[in-house]
């Protein structure tokens, strides 16, 4: 069998690369000091996407060398990342950047992406109290449905694709704590988990 290829970021050395299942690493191309907050890969072309504290910078050639920050995400920090399942062209950002001890500053709510991650744009704030985005989920099933956790102010949902949103009444650990994973139980059009 193929071994698995994994990524990994780190805080500001990069992001590293194993072909071997996780047995030895290399460092990839160079993404300038900055500290990689977030990674995905395209599901369909393999674009490696990563979230920096600086903007979104894309790989197409298993991150040999990197491009970005691309436009409409220089210098907004970017915690997380949602493909969408039916369109894997369209990306969603989380904002914010993670800081020791202060949470998560610089939020500037969520972005996204129609081209595979070329352009980004600023969605809608609507409803949105926290800005800070600390991971983000689209429903399967109906994919203009976006959950957003929070970094102190729970879980947003947005049924148009991240135009409005509307506070779910969830929030981590029972209070207004930051929700750092979310899940959806696959089949249910639920909010499947939580985390804090």
């Amino acid at each position: 069998s193929t071994p698995t290829t994994l990524y990994a970021g780190t805080s500001g050395d990069g992001v590293f690369k194993s072909t071997s299942g996780g047995a030895s690493w290399s460092a990839t191309g160079s993404i300038a000091n900055t500290n990689i907050q977030a990674l995905a890969i395209h599901p369909t072309n393999g674009t490696i996407y990563a979230g920096t504290s600086s903007g979104v910078f894309l790989s197409s050639n298993g991150g040999t060398s990197w491009s970005g920050p691309v436009t409409g995400t220089a210098g907004t920090p970017i915690r997380t990342f949602a493909i969408d399942p039916v369109t894997p062209n369209t990306i969603y950002a989380g904002t914010g950047l993670a800081t020791f001890g202060l949470g998560l500053t610089g939020g500037a709510g969520v972005l996204r992406t129609t081209d595979g991650g070329t352009n980004w744009t600023a969605l809608g704030t609507t409803g949105l109290t926290n800005l800070g985005i600390q991971s983000l989920a689209i429903d399967p099933l109906t994919p203009a449905t976006i959950y957003a956790g929070t970094s102190g102010g729970g879980v947003f949902k947005s049924i148009d694709g991240g135009t409005n949103w509307t506070p779910t009444g969830t929030s981590a650990g029972g209070s207004a704590g930051p929700a750092t994973t979310i899940s959806i139980v696959s089949g249910n059009n639920q909010v499947g988990a939580v985390g804090q």
